[in-house]
Parts: C-alpha cells; sequence; structure tokens
C-alpha cells in the first residue's frame, strides 16, 4: 500500500510520478495515511463528499481476515466509486484456504472468486504457516 516515497528502480522502468511504493505493514501505513490526512477527514461534512486523498482502488497482496480488509476499505476507498481487491481467509485466523475479494467502501462485497491458497498477513499473532516470523525465527509472533 502506499504513495508517498518512491524505491529506486532500474532505468528501463519508468512509473507515473503519481505512483510509488512505502514498505511498511499495513497498520503501518494506516497510521501514516490518518496523520497525514486528519485535517480532511475533521473537515468531511459526511454527504457523500469524496476526499482528495482516498483511492479509486487499493489492492491488497496478501492474505488478510475479511474484517480488516472490510476495515481497510472503509478508511483508503473513495465513497460510491472505490473498490478493494483482497485475498481474504475463508475462515477468520484460517491461513490455509482463501478467496477474492472486491469490496466497495461500505464494505459491501461486489465480486469473490473461491478456493486457492495466498501468503497471509504475517504481521497477525494468528499467523501459521512457513511464511510468519515465528516459524522462520523460532519466537512467538508476540515478542517479535
Amino acid at each position: 500500500i502506499g504513495l508517498r516515497f518512491p524505491l529506486p528502480l532500474p532505468l528501463s522502468v519508468r512509473l507515473p510520478s503519481s505512483v510509488s511504493f512505502l514498505h511498511l505493514t499495513d497498520d503501518q501505513y494506516l497510521k501514516q495515511f490518518q496523520t497525514v490526512n486528519q485535517h480532511e477527514v475533521e473537515t468531511a461534512t459526511g454527504g457523500g463528499e469524496e476526499f482528495s486523498a482516498r483511492f479509486d482502488a487499493v489492492c491488497i497482496n496478501y492474505a488478510i481476515n475479511l474484517e480488516k480488509a472490510k476495515y481497510l476499505a472503509s478508511i483508503l476507498l473513495k465513497p460510491n466509486t472505490g473498490k478493494l481487491l483482497a485475498p481474504v481467509n475463508d475462515k477468520t485466523d484460517f491461513w490455509f484456504s482463501q478467496s477474492y475479494v472486491v469490496l466497495d467502501q461500505s464494505g459491501s462485497e461486489l465480486s469473490r472468486k473461491a478456493e486457492f491458497l495466498f501468503q497471509p498477513d504475517v504481521t497477525e499473532n494468528s499467523c501459521q504457516g512457513v511464511w510468519c516470523r515465528s516459524v522462520k525465527q523460532g519466537v512467538p509472533r508476540d515478542e517479535d
């Protein structure tokens, strides 16, 4: 997630000036996003106005729980038009089966493609499998 500080890319690769990447967890990004955009959030009238800092589209690149996907959609997407694509766990905290879902800003599910396995959100305490820090480092997740 992110559009603030670009990473160095090979000279043969060119991104639009409006696109850049941040190396942060989703929680770190949300904290930064909310801090930077606090003024816009505070001055919103709630009348369906779109915040300029919100996104038309967000693509999550790792498996997350559905409730977290809905939360991210509510914070990051433009009302009425924004869409979020994410691989979500078929059962909460079950990291061995996901479905791709498309959500709108209200958290309504617009489409779903079921039954595949995706890398989990390795920052979650409930993370299981070879991707997770506790497995790789041999320490419980909450001691990281």
